[in-house]
């Protein structure tokens, strides 16, 4: 899927912009850190409740997160 991609491109760089360890986002999201992993490695999609944990702790859209906008606080008026 293409979205995948993005998605796991953008949390990689977010993560990474956030200065995180795997474990450490894992443990703010309430998943593991292999969760985390499968995620930027593209060997899993998030579930909804997982996506929304992770445009809730980076504050940007989901849109942004899976690569259908390059702004990433699309979701602000």
């Amino acid at each position: 899927m293409v979205f995948n991609k993005a998605l796991a491109s953008n949390v990689i760089k977010l993560r990474k912009k956030h200065d995180l360890t795997l474990a450490q986002l894992g443990v703010a999201l309430g998943i593991s850190n292999q969760s985390v992993s499968k995620i930027e490695k593209e060997k899993n999609v998030p579930c909804f409740k997982t996506l929304m944990l992770l445009v809730g702790y980076f504050d940007c859209s989901i849109d942004f997160l899976v690569g259908r906008t390059n702004n990433r606080n699309s979701h602000k008026a």
